[in-house]
C-alpha cells in the first residue's frame, strides 16, 4: 500500500513540476505577446486617425491598408469607425428671443456601415475642419493569453479584450477631393 501512495505523490510532483516548467512560462510569453500586439495596434490606430485628421480625407486605400496592418499579427480584428460631422449654420437667426443671436452648431454622426458604403461608392470621404474622426479596434477571437487567463483566473472572455485600441481626433483642415 505504501508504494501506491509513494507512486501517487511522485506522479503529483511530476505534474506540478511540468505545470511550473511549461505553464508559467507559456502564460508569461502569451501575455507579453498580447502586450506587444496591443501597443502596436494602438500606435497603428493613432497613426491612421492622425493621418485622416491632418489630410481631411479618408480613402478606401488608406482604410484597406489600416485593416491589413491591424490584422498583421494573424488575429482577426473588429474595426468600428465614426465621423461626427460638424453641421455649421451660423447664418440662421433666432428672431423670437434675440434677433442678434446666431444659430448653434450641430453635429451628426455616421458610423462604420455608412462610412464603408460611402467609401465603396466614392472611394473617398472628405472631412471639414472641426469634424471628429474616431476608430475603435478589438480582437474578434480570444488569444492564447486570454484563454490561459480564463483557465487560471476564471476571467470570462466577454469581460475584456486583451488587444484593443481607440483613437479620435478633430480634423484640422478641409479635405479636398479634387486630386
Amino acid at each position: 500500500m505504501d508504494s501506491i501512495g509513494g507512486a501517487l505523490s511522485t506522479a503529483f510532483m511530476y505534474i506540478l513540476a511540468a505545470a511550473l516548467m511549461f505553464g508559467v512560462p507559456l502564460m508569461t510569453l502569451s501575455s507579453n505577446n498580447d502586450d506587444i500586439a496591443q501597443m502596436s495596434l494602438q500606435a497603428q490606430t493613432q497613426e491612421f486617425v492622425d493621418t485622416v485628421a491632418t489630410t481631411g480625407v479618408l480613402t478606401e486605400a488608406d482604410y484597406a491598408a489600416f485593416e491589413q496592418a491591424a490584422s498583421a499579427d494573424g488575429t482577426a480584428k473588429e474595426i468600428e469607425m465614426g465621423i461626427s460631422i460638424l453641421d455649421e449654420n451660423p447664418g440662421k437667426k433666432v428672431t423670437q428671443a434675440n434677433p442678434t443671436k446666431y444659430g448653434e452648431n450641430v453635429s451628426y454622426s455616421i458610423f462604420s456601415s455608412q462610412i464603408e458604403e460611402t467609401l465603396s461608392q466614392n472611394g473617398r470621404i472628405a472631412l471639414k475642419q472641426g469634424d471628429n474622426f474616431s476608430v475603435s479596434v478589438k480582437n474578434k477571437y480570444p488569444t492564447l493569453g486570454d484563454t490561459l487567463n480564463n483557465f487560471f483566473y476564471s476571467v470570462p472572455q466577454s469581460a475584456a479584450y486583451s488587444i484593443a485600441a481607440h483613437a479620435s481626433a478633430y480634423c484640422t483642415v478641409n479635405g479636398d477631393l479634387s486630386n
